[in-house]
């Protein structure tokens, strides 16, 4: 009988085998959760006895082939990320969808369709009909710290190059926004504005935008900033 090792990550072999042909097939009798257990390569010795023209394989070493050496880390280190510089960012846009459902990646697909390269707003509030009712969903854009696309027609392209825009699900021509996305929107205008340095005077609307031509979000907006900002309505911008 000839017995030789053989090293596969972190799982190590010992192949035994005898001289007779007459088996050719191998027979794994023990796996690495009974590295441990020393009856196991006595076990494989009296198969490969028993039956002398076996190749018997069996696992020393503890994990899987598949499992990374405790010190790979040592060895191999992954790039730190990417952290995108930080926009400089001075109005607060809210748009709404003028559809009754959707989410971010409908509104993503709608995009692309008109050859844009990705969703144009930088958040989505969801209205429980496409996505669960107040959820913010976060663009790509704003984890990339990119311009919007989503308030086009202003003077020097402002409202898109330094503007944040945020899209709540549901047309408010005819209807209000839910509870749930008024309280997600407040809480997510209230961290923008802190953590941007935005004044209220600069949370606005799509249409109140300079040059743009639109109804968005509809006529609810000023009730929004009076009883969030205390701002009076019609206040200038």
């Amino acid at each position: 009988m000839h017995s030789f090792q053989a090293n596969c990550g972190t799982r190590r072999f010992v192949v035994c085998k005898m001289s007779s042909p007459a088996y050719r097939r191998p027979m794994l009798i023990a796996d690495s959760d009974k590295v441990n257990h020393g009856w196991s390569k006595y076990a494989a010795l009296a198969a490969a006895w028993v039956c002398p023209a076996a190749i018997v394989l069996l696992t020393l070493a503890i994990g899987s082939c598949e499992r990374p050496q405790n010190n790979l880390a040592a060895i191999v280190r992954p790039n730190p990320p990417v952290v995108p510089q930080k926009r400089q960012w001075q109005y607060i846009v809210i748009h709404h969808s003028a559809t009754p459902s959707g989410n971010a990646a409908a509104f993503d697909r709608e995009h692309r369709a008109r050859g844009w390269d990705e969703l144009g707003y930088h958040f989505v509030i969801d209205n429980g009909r496409g996505g669960p009712d107040g959820k913010i969903e976060v663009g790509q854009r704003w984890l990339g710290q990119r311009q919007g696309a989503h308030t086009g027609n202003t003077p020097d392209d402002a409202y898109n190059q330094h503007g944040i825009g945020i899209c709540l699900v549901g047309d408010f021509t005819r209807s209000k926004p839910t509870k749930a996305q008024i309280a997600s929107l407040t809480k997510l205008v209230k961290k923008l504005m802190a953590d941007n340095s935005i004044g209220p005077q600069n949370v606005t609307g799509h249409g109140e935008a300079p040059g743009a031509r639109t109804s968005c979000p509809g006529e609810w907006l000023d009730a929004f900033r009076t009883g969030t900002f205390g701002l009076a309505s019609g206040s200038p911008r």
